[in-house]
Order: structure tokens, then sequence, then C-alpha cells
């Protein structure tokens, strides 16, 4: 039987088929939805406790660092060996008053002469 003839022979099967058709296919677009809905759940999770770990590993890192009682010339040389030496050098310029960094400048000068 051709699709042509089934559709005139049994046109009540073809629309309880078409209707659960678009049944099925609201059904898995809900299920589609809801599985990337889950996986985002599960990625903001995974976010968060990556970012609680990060703040422990921090935390510790700097209690050894105070534990340590480090200078400045071994925390120049830390910053240097993670490469943030330049990033925190701009950042401390960029907060720091210009008052302060004039007398800093001035300092540096005398030693330079």
């Amino acid at each position: 039987m051709t699709q042509f003839e089934f559709e005139k022979e049994r046109p009540e099967q073809l629309t309880e088929f078409r209707s659960k058709l678009r049944k099925l296919t609201d059904e898995y677009h809900a299920y589609i939805y809801d599985v990337n809905g889950i996986a985002e759940g599960i990625g903001k999770i995974e976010k968060a406790i990556s970012n609680q770990l990060n703040q422990i590993k921090t935390h510790e890192v700097v209690a050894a660092l105070l534990n340590m009682n480090v200078d400045g010339e071994t925390m120049e040389y830390i910053l240097g060996e993670v490469n943030m030496k330049e990033q925190m050098l701009r950042q401390l310029i960029m907060t720091t008053p210009m008052t302060v960094i004039d007398d800093l400048l001035d300092e540096r000068g005398i030693f330079q002469d």
C-alpha cells in the first residue's frame, strides 16, 4: 500500500499517528531541554566547587608564606616564577596613590645618581 492509498483509506489512523508523532516530538524536545538544563546546572556546580577549592588553596599558600616569613626578594622571585611580576607591578602602580609613586621615583633617582 502506498502512502497516498493509506492516507485515503485510513485518515483517522494517519491523524492519530501524526498526533502521537507530535507528542513524541514535544516530549523529546522537553527531554533535551531538561538534559541541557541539568548539564548547565552540573557545570555551575563544578565551577563553584573549583572556585571553593581555589580559595582554599590560596589560603593555604598565604599561610605557608606567612609561616616562612617571606622577605621581599623571595616574594619577587616567587612572582617571577609564576610569571606574575609585571602584572603585579602594573596592579600596584595602578592602585597606588601618585604621591607614593612620586616618592618612590624620587628615592630611585637618589640611588641612581
